[in-house]
């Protein structure tokens, strides 16, 4: 009965056709795994409410895309998308493996503050990327590895892009990953609407047209992303009177995505780990983070509720 009386209270506030969404926000946090409460369910469909005002700015990595495939082995990442290509020799996919059993516990380790892990994930970065340099990855090889990759697109993300395009709302990806595979990813996925994505991420360079890749652009890693680099590698256009950022990730590093664009910012946050004590461990630090966290690598159906 308390509950209902807080919703009818939300409802008499910010007006009747709010019950039915505080009604809804309830239920959905019981049982499709939201954690949300419904004053904070209310305040982010206010927020989020003007199409012409909105940017979205989504991780990529186990955010638009699964944390699982669809065998139930663990989603490929975009640099674990070039690192299992089979065009690469079997030395360094066995380098490669290594690092990542090494370091993607140390980033996931909620017993750790950011300042502690931060040269450990640059000190990861700086030994993946010297990996692949060495690889004769062109441009071409990323589109087979890609092709031949699980990685699988988040449901509900599709619906979630053509409604943002239909709406004139700007999205974009925004990644510590490889932003050439990236961008290929939502190429081969999302067809022409994947390839209109701006993708703000680390680069590949090329010794050409159809040369080898020679060496990458500036470092985005998971603990430096903010506005301003999206101010430096999106169309100025995009962000022009925008004044609502909606973020997505599945990192506490994502939270920060929007920082410094002089924007009010929702954030949802996705714990993609099943077991219930793997979520508890980072409940606490997350919903100190984000708005609403969504767990057990869901759907998109809650945010996509939220944008109306």
């Amino acid at each position: 009965m308390p509950r209902l009386a807080t919703v009818a209270a939300a409802a008499l506030c910010v007006g009747g056709a709010a019950a039915a969404l505080a009604i809804r926000a309830s239920a959905a946090r019981r049982t499709r795994g939201v954690v949300c409460s419904t004053w904070r369910y209310l305040w982010m469909r206010w927020k989020l409410r003007r199409a012409d005002r909105l940017v979205i700015i989504t991780d990529f990595d186990r955010t638009v895309t699964t944390a699982y495939a669809a065998d139930g082995s663990a989603g490929a990442s975009s640099h674990g998308i070039l690192e299992s290509c089979s065009a690469l020799s079997a030395a360094y996919r066995k380098k490669a493996t290594a690092l990542l059993a090494h370091y993607h516990p140390i980033e996931l380790d909620p017993a750790l503050t950011i300042a502690e892990k931060l040269p450990i994930m640059q000190e990861w970065y700086h030994k993946a990327h010297t990996l692949l340099a060495e690889q004769p990855i062109t441009m071409a090889l990323i589109a087979d590895a890609v092709a031949e990759s699980k990685v699988l697109i988040r449901p509900g993300l599709a619906e979630m892009l053509a409604r943002a395009e239909a709406r004139g709302v700007p999205f974009i990806a925004y990644s510590a990953g490889l932003g050439n595979v990236v961008a290929e990813v939502l190429r081969q996925q999302l067809g022409d609407a994947g390839a209109r994505v701006p993708v703000v991420a680390n680069l590949l360079l090329f010794d050409g047209p159809g040369g080898r890749v020679s060496g990458f652009g500036p470092l985005i890693h998971m603990y430096n992303k903010s506005g301003e680099r999206v101010r430096e590698r999106v169309d100025p256009a995009l962000l022009a009177g925008r004044t609502v950022a909606l973020v997505m990730g599945d990192g506490l590093g994502d939270a920060t995505m929007a920082d410094g664009l002089g924007m009010e910012v929702v954030r949802v946050g996705l714990i993609n780990q099943k077991e219930a004590a793997e979520q508890d461990s980072r409940l606490p630090s997350y919903t100190s983070t984000f708005d609403c966290v969504l767990l057990g690598d869901t759907s998109f159906d809650f945010v996509n509720e939220l944008l109306g």
